[in-house]
């Protein structure tokens, strides 16, 4: 596989929205790897956001650019954070053509699997034998279907309406993935896939973008690491 130059890629992330992005907050900074099997999280606990219905800027606030590629979705930037800079919370690119057969992704996927050639959320770290992991889950658009004409109303739960420039509507049950301030948004309506999660080596994944690098804020990157339980709780805190 051929090898992808590293940089920082928040020193150049374009917006979404036109007015000047927010600082990035401190604990966004870095994430230090991890030794060991244990996955990197963050401890603050909060909900994600209910309702955009109200705020002046939602999240169709930002004009969506036209695109004459056929497919939903595409990786537009040369480079990766280096592993040290990388948060958890980025959304990031599984290429469609697979690894080698020695990734541990096919502990999890086969080889002809239609996830390859999807962005992914990263919700874990760690390094063991010296290799970097990263654990994650997959983003889809469905095809361009809504949730309610591609899934079945019982498997609803298993998926999170993420941010988009696309479709505006809050769900029914006002639980929606949110970005960070100054993040670019996916330009198509793009569910998360909260019950499963993989893990792969970072060397084989690549940068992913739509008008700029993507990042999901603490709040909602806490229920993607925490997953399909929270699904069950009541109230959502």
């Amino acid at each position: 596989m051929a090898s992808i130059t590293t940089c920082s890629w928040r020193k150049s992330s374009a917006v979404a929205s036109s007015s000047s992005p927010s600082p990035t907050p401190a604990w966004r900074q870095k994430a230090a790897p991890l030794s060991g099997p244990t996955l990197a999280h963050h401890s603050r606990q909060s909900s994600f956001n209910r309702s955009r219905s109200s705020s002046t800027s939602s999240p169709c606030s930002s004009s969506s650019r036209s695109s004459s590629r056929s497919s939903s979705f595409f990786s537009t930037k040369s480079c990766l954070p280096s592993y040290s800079d990388l948060t958890l919370g980025s959304v990031l690119y599984l290429p469609e053509s697979p690894p080698d057969q020695s990734s541990v992704i096919y502990n999890e996927l086969s080889l002809g699997s239609r996830l390859f050639g999807h962005p992914v959320v990263i919700i874990g770290k760690s390094v063991e034998g010296g290799e970097q992991f990263v654990k994650m889950r997959m983003c889809t658009t469905f095809r361009g279907q809504h949730i309610n004409e591609a899934k079945h109303s019982r498997f609803h739960e298993q998926f999170i309406l993420v941010e988009n420039t696309q479709d505006c509507a809050v769900p029914a049950d006002g639980i929606m993935a949110t970005t960070e301030p100054g993040s670019a948004r996916f330009r198509k309506r793009t569910y998360i896939d909260i019950k499963q999660n993989y893990t792969i080596e970072y060397k084989h994944l690549a940068p992913w973008a739509a008008d700029g690098p993507v990042a999901i804020d603490e709040a909602s990157t806490q229920r993607l690491v925490r997953g399909y339980r929270v699904r069950r709780w009541s109230p959502w805190t």
